[in-house]
């Protein structure tokens, strides 16, 4: 008998074999994944927002070595005359002859006077002054609280000795055509421009009508002055020349901070003009910008050296501030106007801000940075 096998019929999967994610763990996976794509989303713009802090800081605090640096070196060299000597010392008995910028009359005369000796060689006022204590207005976009600095000196750079061998007038120059009496004017000429003579026993500025290969003419109506020809001094003319004097450039510069717009932006930027040497006129150079994103110049403070015998060493125990309102928390005395002729330090701040913020709707990052500058030529002593 033979037998027919019946194969099972297939049963259909229950429902446990067929059931998926339930909504429940569709919502959970989705949250879980939505933290961690969060954390990484977090942890990108953490970065990034470091990154772009750590640039603009270094971007600040190198603008801010850079404004430092460039500030102070023309401070130091602050009534620089032609060498390290007592010569430049108020507290000596020599005293240098200077002559006086014949100016526009609607300048006074008082305001004019020029010197570069110890007595005037670095002077500061406020943006808001209506005019500079050396004959010349702020310059424009200078914000009211912020400082102008103002130094003059003689300039190495150009600077050419005399032929010792030579007459008096016209001067002679061991050199051709190396004495710049208008270097980095925008219109550099040798007539009616200022320069320093000097043999480190007096100092005579002189009005200079023409260079012409070593010939250097005066202009006859301001001739050298033979004063001191004889015992102190070689410089005039009724003698001949030391073999150490030297014709200088003279270097008239401003500080300031000013605003100014970029892109249609307005913005504080540091700034710095020179003066051009010329015997007819105050005249400015165009200021040139230095650096953008300073937005404050102050002078903090001043050091002083206290009273002391002639070739003694100085001693920088004064502190003075410019104004009352500079820097009310140190409660400072004001500096007198005799008093610039003693000064020795000057304290400095610059603040300094990045271009942009380290994230959208941050405000941009801001550093202050203070230094003090010693103005060499008061602090040296022959020994």
């Amino acid at each position: 008998m033979i037998r027919i096998a019946h194969r099972p019929a297939h049963r259909r999967p229950g429902p446990a074999a067929s059931r998926g994610m339930t909504l429940v763990e569709i919502a959970v996976a989705s949250a879980l994944s939505l933290v961690v794509l969060t954390a990484i989303l977090f942890a990108y713009t953490s970065q990034r927002s470091t990154q772009r802090y750590a640039q603009e800081l270094a971007q600040v605090q190198g603008n801010g070595r850079v404004a430092l640096e460039q500030i102070g070196r023309d401070i130091r060299q602050a009534g620089f005359i032609g060498c390290n000597s007592a010569l430049q010392r108020h507290v000596d008995p020599r005293v240098w002859e200077t002559t006086v910028i014949p100016v526009d009359p609607a300048v006074a005369v008082s305001n004019a006077n020029f010197t570069i000796d110890a007595q005037t060689s670095i002077r500061v006022f406020r943006g808001n002054a209506a005019a500079g204590v050396w004959g010349s207005a702020a310059p424009a976009g200078v914000p009211a609280d912020a400082h102008v600095i103002e130094v003059r000196y003689a300039n190495l750079d150009g600077a050419t000795r005399l032929d010792p061998t030579a007459a008096i007038t016209p001067l002679t120059l061991t050199t051709v055509g190396t004495f710049e009496p208008s270097r980095g004017d925008a219109s550099p000429q040798s007539s009616n421009r200022l320069g320093l003579l000097s043999d480190c026993q007096s100092s005579v500025i002189v009005s200079i009508d023409s260079v012409a290969g070593t010939q250097v003419a005066l202009m006859p109506t301001r001739p050298l002055s033979g004063a001191r020809c004889g015992h102190a001094s070689r410089v005039g003319s009724g003698c001949m020349y030391a073999p150490s004097t030297t014709l200088y450039p003279i270097r008239v510069v401003q500080y300031f901070v000013a605003l100014q717009t970029v892109d249609g932006v307005s913005q504080r930027s540091l700034m710095m003009r020179t003066r051009r040497m010329s015997s007819t006129a105050v005249e400015w150079e165009d200021p040139q910008e230095l650096l953008r994103g300073v937005v404050d110049l102050t002078v903090t403070g001043l050091g002083l050296d206290l009273p002391h015998a002639a070739g003694s060493d100085p001693t920088f125990g004064v502190r003075r501030q410019l104004d009352e309102v500079t820097d009310s928390a140190t409660f400072l005395p004001a500096v007198t106007s005799d008093e610039w002729r003693r000064v020795v330090r000057v304290d400095l701040r610059l603040r300094m801000q990045a271009s942009k913020g380290t994230q959208v709707g941050d405000a941009p990052v801001i550093r202050n940075f203070e230094s003090s500058f010693t103005i060499r030529s008061r602090v040296t002593v022959d020994p």
